[in-house]
């Protein structure tokens, strides 16, 4: 979490902030590495939330390098980014930042939607074997009346 005022200066963060990207009090970013969902925040009083995916370094990364990351059962995140605007006045506005970690809840999400897709297809397979059961019971009688005669 960090809290920037309305010129876009640090004011504010809490000890993992720090952790991750060094105390930035007093500093401000460069205007082409602020995100849009920030800008929007400061200068349209909107809040914005956004999802993305970091690597272990912290860059944003695309759900591709993430899936080839996963293969290589290297570390990446998933966050909830959440800018917003407090509104005083006029634009530009400050901003609180507050980034949650969604990473286990992610990975607790696809195995649920993995073990629905297990359960769909056992399923199908019982199915299968039901209809192929009945199938033999109902040709081993004409067999047997064939035989018998």
């Amino acid at each position: 979490m960090w809290y920037k005022n309305e010129l876009g200066v640090y004011q504010k963060q809490n000890q993992q902030d720090i952790d991750k990207n060094g105390a930035r009090e007093g500093a401000s970013d460069n205007p082409q590495t602020i995100s849009n969902f920030e800008r929007d925040a400061r200068e349209l009083g909107e809040v914005r939330v956004h999802t993305s995916i970091e690597d272990k370094d912290g860059n944003e990364i695309s759900q591709d390098e993430a899936n080839a990351l996963a293969k290589n059962n290297e570390s990446f995140g998933y966050f909830d980014n959440m800018y917003i605007p407090i509104l005083q006045g006029k634009p530009p506005f400050k901003t609180l930042c507050i980034k949650v970690d969604m990473t286990e809840q992610r990975r607790l999400e696809q195995e649920r939607n993995m073990l629905r897709e297990q359960k769909f297809i056992h399923s199908r397979l019982e199915e299968l074997g039901t209809m192929c059961g009945a199938f033999a019971h109902d040709y081993n009688n004409i067999l047997g009346s064939q035989i018998g005669f």
